[in-house]
């Protein structure tokens, strides 16, 4: 099974998501949505070195991170070259994704840098 670790910035982006489809569309539809992002999730972390969208990478011009499209989300990660991904970022389809991923990248810089020194430590 591949590896993913999620930074407290992207399951914050989550839980939002979840949350914000709960209210929105109700219960069924929240935890259909979380196994979607969540199997996502496992994609990116099985499959991220065979990627290659460059509308994607266009989006993320500039900053360090990879993107995969879920339902009506992009998952901003960063490809660690031994043990999976690292999720830094969860972000609707309709945001402005070139500014906002610039904004995480130094936003989340801290968080980034503990999952890599915890990667290190995992004997995967």
């Amino acid at each position: 099974m591949a590896h993913f670790l999620v930074t407290p910035t992207a399951r914050n982006h989550i839980r939002k998501i979840i949350s914000d489809t709960r209210n929105k569309w109700g219960t069924a539809q929240a935890v259909q949505y979380r196994r979607q992002l969540e199997d996502g999730l496992q994609h990116i972390a099985a499959h991220h070195h065979t990627f290659h969208s460059p509308l994607r990478e266009a989006l993320a011009d500039g900053t360090a991170f990879s993107l995969h499209r879920v339902q009506h989300h992009y998952i901003a990660f960063l490809a660690h070259p031994r043990k999976g991904v690292i999720i830094v970022g969860v972000f609707h389809e309709r945001m402005d994704l070139p500014t906002r991923l610039r904004e995480l990248q130094n936003l989340a810089q801290h968080e980034i840098d503990a999952l890599k020194r915890e990667i290190g430590r995992l004997s995967i």
